[in-house]
């Protein structure tokens, strides 16, 4: 958001010197709207009789400090006496009485609209207001915004809101590492497209496709997300299909799985700041599962889930150790239940795929991470570090869809993603990380790189619902560096020690893992 225009803090009245004086035979305080009579009054108190100027300048300052520190940054105040005595504070709040699109985005300027258009009811105008309704037309997807603020000729107050806005019609990502199962890689990869905004509604369709190499696992999904009205209420639907042909030992026993997934999600924007975010949500998802044995295939194995989940999502960022040393901190919460209902399996079916498996299971998860600046050197270096926390709870002998995983590039990183499974789980992790940049060359001409240094320590322990299945415990370190080679191009290198070389036992024939392994990430998006 552009800064509104300069307002010029009036001097003391008349420019009369702070310790000359004047008769007040009565005080006013006229244009207020923000607050009852009788609060502006208290700061008024004593304005009568023979007062000086510097006296009058304090109490002008109150009000005008009163109403700044309430977040109406684009009002003034002033002070007159005429030569009857009359003392008139005069509060001119400012407002937002039109708002205009520079530049053709086509239809999705109604959804900007939609958004922008609510500043004009927000008498005064407040800095949590106007960032709420930028914020959320930023929000349209493929959107970029800049507001400028002009005063308007009709009244005084009155402002008009300049949006300059921008339209990206497509994006997208493509992303590849060596982070799969042995049984279906190492290596992956996920290119997604997204058509951006072609209606007045502001949706987003989002085409993806993921593959493991050699082709072992492919999954395609298709997602529309939708804004319903302009309060920033979102639906998303989304479904998707895939089938798995693992490697390996899997291989010789005619392994053939086909997974299917559908869902529906309503999500509100409580609130939306620059500083501060939280969002509720409630989803419905399907999933369909099927894994086929033998030759000639034979059903070995289904799963028909229908679940239900609430959550909200939170992002602050703070100061809290000082101005030159910010943190990022975010909390995910989910609340999750199994339904017996739409043709999900019964409890007791023979072929689930999980032994005493639970339909309608209930669990509670989450996630919790600060990111803290600890020191700046110089103007493009920093050392911080992050803290993770993550998990799950269950009573219930969960689907094995349901289960919390361990490992992958985000939690316990020396292990494949679900290499450990709990129906209860806890994850967590420490990284220090060093932030700079430096320039080199190709080509003849100049590149900027930037680069992110890091070492990492983390731990994983599940517990199982069912006595039968045996609890575990995984530890890794590990340290690496993230490449921003362009503005849309990373490069990530990883090497890990493995803490724990047998995450799911020491049965005489588990080989154990390899101490060491080099991970690798390319990411560019356009």
């Amino acid at each position: 958001m552009a800064p509104g225009p300069s307002v010029p803090r009036p001097g003391p009245i008349n420019g009369a010197n702070a310790n000359a004086e004047v008769v007040v035979r009565s005080v006013a305080v006229d244009g207020s709207t923000a607050y009852p009579a009788a609060r502006l009054a208290a700061l008024t108190q004593g304005l009568v009789g023979r007062v000086k100027i510097g006296q009058i300048e304090t109490a002008r300052q109150a009000i005008l400090d009163r109403y700044r520190t309430d977040g109406y940054l684009l009002t003034t105040v002033s002070a007159t006496v005429d030569p009857a005595g009359a003392l008139r504070f005069v509060v001119i709040e400012g407002r937002i009485a039109d708002v205009k699109l520079d530049g053709d985005i086509g239809p999705a300027g109604v959804q900007v609209l939609r958004f922008l258009n609510h500043l004009k009811d927000v008498r005064p105008i407040d800095t949590a207001s106007l960032e709420r309704w930028l914020l959320l037309a930023q929000d349209v997807p493929g959107v970029s915004l800049r507001a400028v603020l002009r005063p308007s000729t009709d009244e005084p107050g009155a402002l008009q809101l300049v949006a300059q806005v921008q339209r990206k019609a497509y994006s997208g990502l493509f992303t590849a590492d060596n982070r799969a199962s042995p049984y279906t890689g190492p290596e992956q990869a996920l290119a997604m497209v997204s058509l951006n905004s072609f209606s007045q509604f502001g949706e987003k369709t989002e085409i993806s496709l993921y593959h493991a190499f050699p082709n072992t696992q492919t999954f395609g999904q298709v997602a529309n997300e939708v804004f319903l009205g302009g309060t920033g209420l979102k639906l998303r639907v989304y479904a998707g299909s895939g089938t798995a042909d693992p490697s390996g030992s899997l291989r010789s026993t005619g392994y053939h799985g086909v997974t299917t997934t559908a869902g529906v999600s309503l999500s509100y924007p409580v609130i939306r700041a620059r500083r501060q975010t939280l969002s509720v949500g409630t989803y419905f998802d399907v999933l369909e599962s099927n894994i086929h044995t033998g030759d000639p295939q034979v059903l070995n194995s289904r799963d028909n889930l229908r679940v239900i989940r609430l959550g909200a999502d939170y992002a602050l960022q703070d100061l809290w150790l000082g101005g030159d040393r910010s943190a990022v901190n975010s909390a995910s919460f989910r609340v999750s239940k199994g339904l017996s209902i739409l043709g999900a399996s019964p409890s007791s079916d023979p072929l689930a795929g999980r032994l005493g498996e639970k339909v309608d299971f209930t669990k509670l998860s989450f996630e919790l991470s600060r990111t803290q600046t600890l020191v700046t050197l110089g103007t493009n270096s920093s050392i911080g570090v992050q803290v993770t926390l993550a998990g799950q709870f269950s009573n219930d002998v969960l689907p094995a869809a349901e289960k919390f995983f361990l490992g992958g590039a985000r939690w316990n990183r020396g292990y494949y993603s679900g290499q450990v499974t709990g129906d209860t789980a806890l994850s967590s992790a420490v990284e220090l990380q060093f932030n700079t940049g430096f320039v080199t060359e190709a080509f003849s001409r100049p590149i900027e790189i930037g680069a992110q240094f890091y070492g990492f320590y983390d731990w994983g322990e599940t517990w199982e619902s069912q006595r039968q299945d045996a609890n575990h415990r995984v530890y890794s370190a590990g340290g690496g560096v993230r490449l921003s080679v362009t503005r849309s191009t990373e490069v990530d290198i990883e090497g890990v020690t493995r803490m724990t070389r047998r995450p799911l036992g020491t049965a005489a024939n588990v080989q154990p893992l390899r101490a060491q392994a080099v991970f690798w990430r390319v990411l560019t998006r356009f």
